[in-house]
């Protein structure tokens, strides 16, 4: 069951990146996409109850608050340019969703190996 739950995440985390690189852009893509390491620790320790160092927890601040700025950031360029910042918005958002669902995959995948490969 696990497994299939992994399947099903993963199949939609791919579809939200996708979609939100096509609307937000490469560079602002990879910058939110490479917080999935951040969201990984975050949904660990809710998920899963594992404690976090100081430093860990700062990272995550850190990293939150560097993808609000840069989420900020990308409407105000769109608007500046002449895009359309809600469509770079909308991008931005799927790209981050898509990111915390890729971590929640890490995270059953993991769980399910922990059970016996996901046979509960």
């Amino acid at each position: 069951r696990n497994v299939r739950l992994a399947v099903v995440v993963d199949l939609v985390s791919g579809m939200l990146l996708t979609g939100g690189l096509l609307y937000s852009g490469g560079a602002v893509f990879t910058v939110l996409y490479n917080s999935v390491p951040a969201w990984t620790a975050l949904l660990a320790r809710v998920v899963l109850g594992r404690r976090l160092s100081r430093g860990r927890v700062g990272g995550v601040a850190v990293v939150c608050i560097g993808l609000a700025l840069n989420v900020f950031g990308t409407q105000q360029h769109s608007a500046t340019t002449g895009g359309t910042p809600w469509s770079a918005l909308g991008g931005s958002a799927a790209v981050l969703v898509g990111s915390l669902l890729h971590s929640a995959m890490f995270l059953i995948t993991e769980r399910a190996v922990q059970h016996g490969g996901g046979s509960d």
